[in-house]
């Protein structure tokens, strides 16, 4: 009971000491006295925070992951925006060393500029407005009358620490929809003010001295309050995910990844006072008794009703000013195609052996990509085989996903035929090169398969010149018998890609069991999964690290043969659907088994694309 009339007594306060600032004194000394209540004794302990989606929340905030369509973001996209309003101006965020300042300057000059300016934007092009997801629109309009005056804001910015936030809470709903990169999200409930330090600025927000770098390492410094707060969550948003925050949740929010990627978001929200004093009360009451009842009598039903459910509803909605729908529809975001599985190259391992020399035909691989466009593939990875055993076709395929699909093309190879005129004259239309690394040492490289002694140093040469091509640079890692114990950091290091795929051998039966024919006998690769784990704790210190065992490779990827036919991979059994040019790109989908939640909880979308200030050339002619 003391603790309840303590926080009441902290929120009253607070609200009076947004007009008579000698209230704060009051402030302090109740948060201590919370904070003791708590067991707070002086001493700071680190932040703790629990999943979002591990959370049970009734009236919390809510993630929807992937609900909308993920073709519908590409309009969105830095990129695109560059291209369809080069000359539009935004008031930007830049920092220097004298500190940060205010400067007009266009969006394509904003992504040429992400490593030092950010922006946050509420004039949208025209064009951009009417593309605005219609059922957010016209529910924040229904809500006017009680939460003010509906706004969109636009968010870019690069990965990093200059595109972060101060903890602090809103006193209205906020839906917020990534379009591209990833943000991580820091929140804690409205009960939990009293140990954040949180200051009154106009009643709009709320701002708490808790900044980006206490937050995401849980060390609240010379805050030792904020040590006392319970109830910490973190949620981590991809491209197409939606997130719904009620009023008065404090939030803190840091873009991923490096500084020239692009964080692309849209925030609905409603602007306007009116209901902070309310907000104050009721959640600080939710606590505490029934929260249920409390909840629903303070806020009259609009959180649970009717508003969530809009947001989910809104959530569900496809933006683009094309179409709009509600779907369920399973995308096929990322889109893995092996149009040969021929290779010069014997590794032990390999799960897509060449058991034809078939080459798909550049008649239906056209209609095949054009198909899983229009499905929603906003990335194409081509991998084999060796795709590089046929450059006339991999160019081909490649300039034509970028300039009549428009998206992004990956290739994975094992380098060994990669030519410096093929990148100089094709890379334009390749967004990432991922190269198979799987030992700095030629000797265990030959034990493997991968070469005959000579796979290292070309492997370096073409990092190099795919860098000088602007052409980003992932490296892929087997982990098997032979590497497991070997160190690769120095030259993983020295590659320095963007990202780094490390991978657990994988057998499937048909492809490289040992038994029934199989070309490959993986089996002698083999290692246990405390063998792999070693492994990856090895080389935690890597930034680019992205584990993955076989327990979340088996479902989570979208690989099509030559035959344009999905290849499910569940039970350890590589099994083909019906070809997508035949049944088209759904039905085949159905059969595919693809588990798109692993997919995006292992982290499947990231930045894909060419710095935004490297664009595909004029069109040539396919030349050799």
């Amino acid at each position: 009971m003391e603790e309840f009339l303590l926080v009441l007594a902290f929120h009253t306060f607070f609200f009076l000491s947004t007009i008579l600032p000698i209230f704060n004194r009051v402030l302090v000394s109740i948060s201590h006295r919370l904070g003791e209540k708590r067991g707070l004794k002086g001493q700071s302990h680190r932040l703790k925070f629990t999943p979002l989606e591990d959370a049970c929340l009734e009236h919390g905030p809510q993630v929807l992951r992937r609900p909308a369509t993920f073709a519908a973001l590409h309009d969105w996209s830095l990129k695109s925006l560059c291209k369809r309003f080069p000359n539009w101006e935004i008031l930007v965020h830049r920092y220097t060393a004298s500190g940060p300042r205010k400067e007009e300057m266009t969006v394509r000059d904003l992504a040429d500029n992400l490593m030092t300016c950010n922006a946050k934007t509420l004039e949208l092009p025209e064009k951009l407005q009417g593309e605005l997801p219609r059922a957010a629109v016209e529910q924040l309009r229904e809500e006017r009358g009680e939460w003010g005056e509906q706004a969109a804001l636009l968010f870019i910015g690069g990965g990093g620490p200059l595109s972060t936030t101060r903890l602090h809470a809103d006193p209205a709903h906020n839906v917020y929809y990534q379009v591209q990169g990833q943000k991580r999200w820091f929140l804690f409930p409205p009960s939990e003010a009293p140990f954040l330090y949180p200051v009154s600025r106009g009643n709009v927000a709320f701002m708490t001295p808790l900044g980006h770098d206490q937050i995401v390492h849980g060390d609240v410094g010379d805050h030792p309050l904020a040590s006392a707060a319970r109830g910490g969550l973190v949620v981590t948003l991809n491209p197409g995910d939606v997130l719904v925050i009620p009023p008065m949740w404090f939030h803190a929010v840091v873009n991923l990844g490096q500084p020239t990627d692009p964080v692309v978001g849209l925030a609905f929200n409603s602007i306007g006072l009116g209901k902070a004093f309310r907000a104050h009360f009721g959640f600080a009451l939710t606590a505490f008794g029934h929260p249920r009842v409390l909840w629903r009598r303070w806020w009259s039903g609009t959180v649970d009703d009717p508003l969530l459910r809009s947001c989910r509803t809104l959530a569900q909605c496809e933006m683009t000013g094309r179409r709009e729908k509600t779907t369920k529809a399973i995308i096929p975001v990322s889109v893995n195609i092996f149009p040969s599985r021929k290779c010069n190259y014997s590794c032990g391992f390999c799960f897509h052996t060449s058991k034809t020399e078939n080459l798909a035909s550049l008649e239906d691989t056209y209609r095949a990509l054009r198909m899983l466009r229009d499905a929603g593939m906003e990335k194409l990875n081509i991998a084999g085989g060796e795709p590089f055993l046929h450059p006339r076709y991999l160019a081909a395929v490649c300039k034509f996903a970028k300039e009549e699909l428009h998206v992004a093309v990956t290739l994975i190879s094992n380098g060994s035929l990669i030519k410096r005129t093929w990148l100089q004259r094709y890379g334009q239309y390749v967004d990432v090169l991922g190269l198979s690394v799987d030992s700095f040492v030629e000797r265990t490289n030959q034990l493997i398969g991968r070469g005959t002694g000579k796979h290292l140093p070309h492997i370096a040469r073409v990092a190099a010149w795919a860098q000088e091509e602007g052409i980003r640079l992932k490296v892929n890692t087997v982990v098997n018998k032979y590497n497991w114990e070997e160190d690769m950091n120095e030259g993983i290091a020295g590659l320095n890609p963007v990202r780094w795929k490390v991978f657990q051998v994988l057998v499937l039966e048909g492809e490289n069991s040992g038994q029934n024919g199989d070309l490959r006998d993986a089996t002698k690769f083999v290692i246990s999964d405390e063998q792999f784990a070693a492994f990856v704790e090895r080389h935690r210190q890597q930034p680019t690290i992205v584990p993955e065992d076989n327990s979340v490779m088996q479902d989570s990827y979208l690989l099509v043969d030559e035959e344009w036919r999905f290849l499910a991979c569940s039970g350890g059994v590589k099994r083909p659907t019906d070809s997508i040019l035949d049944v088209g790109v759904e039905k085949a989908l159905e059969q595919a088994e693809w588990d798109a939640d692993t997919f995006f909880s292992r982290g499947g979308v990231y930045e894909w694309n060419r710095p935004a200030d490297e664009t595909c050339g004029e069109n040539e002619a396919l030349a050799w």
